[in-house]
């Protein structure tokens, strides 16, 4: 068998080796701030992280590429939930994460690489056919989010269904959002009637909302449900949030298309 390819980084002191995360026990690591940042080489450390709830305050940092696809059904362990989301930051350094595939009931809320979160901060990460599937508040990089910022991150193929709050990006959220693209994914309702899908975002929620320098390309079908969007699903009144210099070329399929 061919030894996968890693970085020098994760290489060195055989850090995609550790049990916990790869430079735990480091000197000075203790994922306080970015500049103490937890590193991340394997799959394992990154379910870990999704299992470990204390640690969901604290930063993290991609050091490589990293492949969910040992991980089936629902034996990802989401990051965050109503009772504690996650209010740290991941900056993925441009690694991908590829094959994340989480498959939830039709009752499954707040699905997706991270389920819910609360200020977090994201950015340069890259996720690479994405599979999740729920219920309400369902996206590829986060089901739903109270404010914090997301910057230079994309979705390119897989799909992400539920029934209502669907989005290629985030599912429901009042965050800002810079430089992101979707590209390639599918975005479905589960053949009966939802509301809010939308490329990137399912429900914006929040007039703190900022999105600017996004596009999604997409296929969005939802096609018995309503406020079903290329680029946003709709928005929760009296909400007026701001979108600058973003565009969908997406296919859309839903009973009250829009933009």
């Amino acid at each position: 068998m061919k030894t996968p390819v890693r970085s020098p980084y994760c290489w060195q002191k055989e850090r995609f080796r550790n049990p916990a995360y790869a430079n735990s026990g480091e000197s000075g690591i203790d994922g306080s701030d970015k500049d103490h940042a937890f590193a991340i080489c394997s799959p394992q450390q990154f379910n870990l992280l999704g299992a470990t709830s204390s640690d969901w305050g604290k930063s993290f940092k991609l050091a490589d590429n990293i492949g969910l696809g040992l991980f089936s059904g629902t034996t990802y362990n989401i990051i965050g939930n109503a009772g504690t989301p996650f209010t740290g930051s991941l900056n993925g350094q441009d690694y991908s994460i590829s094959f994340l595939t989480y498959t939830g009931s039709a009752t499954d809320d707040d699905l997706g690489l991270i389920g819910r979160a609360t200020g977090a901060e994201l950015s340069r990460l890259h996720l690479v056919q994405p599979e999740v599937r729920g219920d309400q508040n369902i996206g590829s990089l986060i089901g739903y989010s109270s404010g914090g910022s997301f910057s230079q991150v994309s979705i390119v193929g897989g799909l992400v269904q539920g029934n209502q709050s669907v989005g290629g990006l985030v599912g429901n959220t009042s965050a800002s959002i810079q430089n992101s693209f979707v590209n390639g994914t599918q975005i479905l309702d589960r053949g009966t009637p939802g509301s809010w899908f939308g490329g990137v975002v399912g429900l914006l929620d929040g007039n703190s909302t900022r999105i600017k320098i996004c596009y999604a390309r997409a296929e969005v079908k939802a096609s018995s449900s309503l406020y079903v969007g290329g680029f946003i699903g709709g928005e929760l009144m009296p909400t007026t949030p701001t979108v600058e210099d973003s565009f969908a070329i997406s296919n859309v399929q839903g009973d009250d298309s829009g933009g």
